[in-house]
């Protein structure tokens, strides 16, 4: 049995050239198994999401990704604001509304949501459909201030209006888009 006491590492100064390292490997073979068992479990998991995302239904993904991969139930939306480019650099708040007309006159239309959201728009050049009181309508509007002038008036309900397909603004079949 040996009683020596190991002699203490020196003091390390800064500069110091630094104390050789004793090398061992930094992935054993335990390591490098279950990286690969992992990666494997990624790749599947993966896979089953792509080939779910694909298929059924068509109507069934644009329903659950929209048009353009909007977010589900967007275009079930009652009324809401947006700001999207205005094609010069600059930007611009866009409003939003599906409800029902409770007033019109030829300067203006009333429109109430079912949850009680009411909101006058001004009637903008070339709004588009003619609208009567009590018909259920989707205004698209652009909003100045504490104005919203209705830039689109489609009669039903369910989307945006002005494209095929109730495609939003600035989308492919939309207003402002590239078809």
């Amino acid at each position: 049995m040996s009683t020596e006491v190991p002699a203490p590492a020196a003091e390390q100064n800064w500069g110091d050239p630094q104390p050789p390292r004793q090398d061992r490997p930094r992935w054993t073979a335990r390591r490098t198994a279950v990286a690969v068992a992992i990666a494997a479990g990624i790749a599947v998991a993966g896979g089953a999401v792509v080939y779910a995302g694909t298929s059924g239904e068509p109507s069934q993904n644009v329903r659950m990704g929209g048009p353009a991969g909007a977010m589900p139930g967007l275009f079930d939306a009652l009324h809401g604001d947006f700001v999207v480019s205005d094609g010069t650099g600059g930007y611009e708040t866009q409003r939003m509304q599906t409800g029902e007309v409770a007033a019109i006159d030829d300067d203006s239309l009333t429109v109430e949501s079912d949850d009680g959201y009411t909101q006058t728009y001004e009637l903008g050049a070339g709004a588009g459909d003619t609208a009567e009181r009590g018909d259920t309508v989707t205004v698209l509007a652009t909003v100045s201030g504490d104005t919203a002038t209705a830039t689109s008036i489609t009669s039903g309900e369910g989307g945006f209006p002005g494209g095929p397909q109730g495609r939003p603004p600035g989308q492919q079949g939309g207003p402002g888009g590239t078809n």
